[in-house]
């Protein structure tokens, strides 16, 4: 990792980096959530992009933070950090800013990461050593880092951690308590025993005659165990080339890559390889060769391999793979790729047995899972240790091992299935799709390119109101036959009360004269609500399809969707108050097993309106109304956001109303990356954002620009 700058960057020469009038636009784009007129003045104002980026990111500043809300103190209380830092975090992906340019965005992700890996050491998901080498790793030369590490490390408690690190850190003694300094001369002159996870790769550990402990309770290797090749020379590269090229072959393909925490690049990138026959695994040191070889190297390689249609390579998950070979390797095609089965996608197919990853789906068939304690590990040390080597190789030939399993048992058809890339998807590494689980109910990853290019068709259509309105100032009621209808209008923004299985017209008509909603219904139903209600309070849906529909509703009523209305609401109780929760934080509330008895039980399961009551519609902005820090304006088009302190971090309850955060469905994948969750705060739901955010958000703001010009 390349030398930082050894203390934390200072924000005194950037305080007028931006005008008073420009930070109160700023701010008033993040409290409002007005991501759409945000990215429209970032184009506009080219001179201050910069700028306003430096300024997000000073904001993560608790003096600089203290000094703009001295300046805009009716802001105090308003912002939380947590949407400063994704604003922030969207920005620089957006317009491709370096890391270098956010210090304060970048120390944050790298103690974020810190926190989560130290959080895996404490549960014992990992062993002291790889803890030890991930947080050497990350904190590098940057100072700052470094004692912060040590200070969390303090308030832990975990003072002898604290002091080994401030040694291995040289941080100068006069800095820290007297017992931290003690601890320190203990630890100099008692170093730490190594244990066999401290153990280094060799040559002499390529082939082995161990025998499976049978009591291990992770699956392992065969005896005997294949031989593993560390490929780091040109010579060994080309016979590795040769012999799994040869026609017939089945290969296990799999890749380790180290996430980034320096400020030269953005992307991650592959560390290694790894190529699994039965006989043989084939370890490709990236990080070496990249010193060796040339470009033409690396797409001769690709083209014997992975472009041969002779050559039948395995994976799991491989889009991922995919996404980041394209990050490592640009001048590489990978829509060349050939004869590839993804092992998760014919699975599915052909199984309705759920299973947690890959090693969910070996604990399936072989009994036991895979040990994934250097899952998250520290791939750019060289020369690897042992435990990661064998990690890694065994990841590759399980698959060899699955795909036996699966053609003995017939759940895998003779003809590979091809695996590709999209057109735009080689921009970032995406989220692993198998580790999204599906709803019972609605399915929360929704499509923003279908609801977008919905509202600009069949234009013709008669509309109610002469002028646009917001999809917040919408209340409508579903009949049960178009439930489809009223998911997609809450995607939207549209207050959207569905109505129940159990539920008659008679309960729609009273829901809608108390709620002053208007009724959507279809066929001839329709007559019976227009004589009860009126025409003006019932709409009659002629279309069939759901996004016809969809279009057909928004049209009617002339309902001007913006950027910032999109998943807006929660699909599935109707609310718009969100709280959010930072990556390690919502870790440590999934650890937490709230107890049954005081868990405020919610219906939302079985009602999609989160209320158990038929004679009353929620309403969320007025119910939570008094566990906010700020008043709820239900006449604004966004969703209001709030602070994480509304949770409970010991039973992952909401404090004022007892609801328990839904935790269950959240992959653990997740919590290594920096993401940011937005927990419902009405029934508990969590979202978070998906792998094609990036590609949609492009396509949403051209489709925003091309409407401006239209007009």
């Amino acid at each position: 990792m390349a030398a930082e700058v050894n203390e934390k960057p200072t924000h005194q020469e950037e305080t007028s980096l931006l005008p008073s009038s420009l930070e109160e636009k700023c701010l008033n784009f993040i409290l409002k959530n007005m991501w759409g007129k945000f990215c429209k003045f970032m184009e506009e104002d080219i001179s201050n992009r910069e700028n306003v980026v430096r300024f997000f990111d000073n904001m993560l500043d608790e003096d600089f933070e203290a000094d703009v809300l001295r300046r805009h103190s009716h802001f105090h209380g308003r912002l939380s950090r947590n949407i400063v830092k994704k604003w922030l975090g969207k920005i620089v992906k957006l317009y491709e800013f370096p890391k270098g340019i956010c210090p304060n965005l970048l120390l944050s992700h790298r103690m974020g990461f810190i926190s989560y890996v130290s959080h895996l050491y404490i549960k014992k998901i990992t062993s002291y050593c790889n803890w030890r080498d991930l947080i050497v790793y990350i904190s590098a030369d940057c100072i700052s880092t470094q004692k912060k590490v040590v200070q969390k490390l303090c308030l832990l408690g975990m003072i002898e951690e604290a002091a080994r690190f401030a040694n291995d850190f040289n941080l100068d003694d006069e800095d820290w308590p007297i017992d931290l300094q003690q601890e320190r001369q203990r630890c100099l002159n008692e170093p730490l025993q190594v244990t066999e996870d401290d153990l280094l790769w060799s040559t002499d550990d390529e082939e082995s005659d161990e025998v499976e402990d049978s009591t291990h309770p992770y699956y392992y290797f065969p005896h005997p165990r294949p031989k593993i090749l560390m490929i780091k020379n040109k010579e060994k590269f080309q016979h590795c080339i040769e012999h799994l090229s040869h026609p017939g072959s089945i290969v296990g393909v799999d890749l380790e890559w180290q996430t980034l925490f320096n400020s030269e690049t953005n992307r991650d990138s592959i560390a290694l390889i790894q190529l699994a026959l039965l006989e043989c695994i084939y370890i490709v040191d990236v990080i070496t060769l990249a010193q060796i070889l040339s470009k033409d190297d690396w797409t001769h390689f690709f083209n014997k391999i992975f472009n041969s249609k002779t050559v039948v390579k395995l994976g799991y998950s491989f889009t991922q793979d995919l996404n980041i070979i394209a990050v490592t390797f640009p001048f590489i095609d990978t829509k060349e790729f050939s004869n590839i089965i993804d092992l998760q996608t014919t699975v599915k197919k052909s199984s309705n047995v759920k299973h947690k990853g890959l090693s969910g789906l070996v604990e399936q068939h072989f009994s036991r899972p895979l040990n994934k304690a250097y899952q998250i590990s520290c791939w750019e040390r060289r020369p690897l240790r042992k435990c990661q080597v064998i990690y890694a190789a065994l990841d590759a030939y399980v698959l060899l091992q699955l795909h036996k399993v699966n053609l003995n048992n017939g759940e895998e058809s003779s003809d590979p299935s091809s695996v590709s890339l999209s057109d735009d998807s080689t921009t970032i590494p995406c989220d692993c799709d198998e580790t999204k689980e599906e709803e019972k109910s609605v399915n929360c990853d929704i499509d923003k390119n279908d609801l977008v290019c919905s509202l600009d068709s069949d234009k013709s259509l008669k509309q109610c109101n002469n002028s646009p309105i917001s999809p917040h100032d919408l209340r409508v009621i579903v009949d049960t036959m178009l439930q489809g209808l009223g998911w997609n209008l809450r995607s939207v923004g549209v207050d959207t009360f569905i109505m129940r299985n159990n539920q008659d017209h008679k309960d729609a008509i009273a829901l809608a004269l108390q709620g002053n909603r208007i009724v959507l219904t279809a066929g001839r139903v329709y007559q019976m609500f227009a004589s009860r209600l009126g025409e003006n309070k019932c709409f009659s849906v002629s279309s069939q399809n759901v996004k016809e529909q969809l279009m057909e509703v928004l049209t009617h009523f002339n309902v001007k969707v913006k950027e910032e209305d999109l998943l807006s609401r929660c699909q599935i109780c109707n609310c718009k108050t969100f709280v959010l929760v930072e990556s390690e934080k919502m870790h440590v509330l999934k650890e937490v097993k709230p107890s049954s008895s005081s868990t405020k039980k919610k219906s939302w399961i079985s009602d999609p309106n989160g209320s158990d009551a038929v004679e009353s519609i929620p309403d969320p902005d007025m119910l939570f109304s008094s566990m906010v820090t700020h008043p709820v304006n239900k006449l604004e088009s966004y969703p209001v956001l709030e602070n994480e302190e509304l949770i409970d971090m010991d039973t992952a309850l909401y404090r004022s109303n007892g609801v328990a955060i839904q935790l269950e469905h959240i992959p653990n994948t997740l919590f290594a990356e920096d993401k940011i969750f937005y927990c419902c705060i009405s029934c508990g739901k969590v979202y978070w954002d998906g792998c094609h955010y990036k590609r949609m958000l492009k396509q949403f703001h051209s489709l925003m620009m091309m409407r401006d010009n239209q007009q």
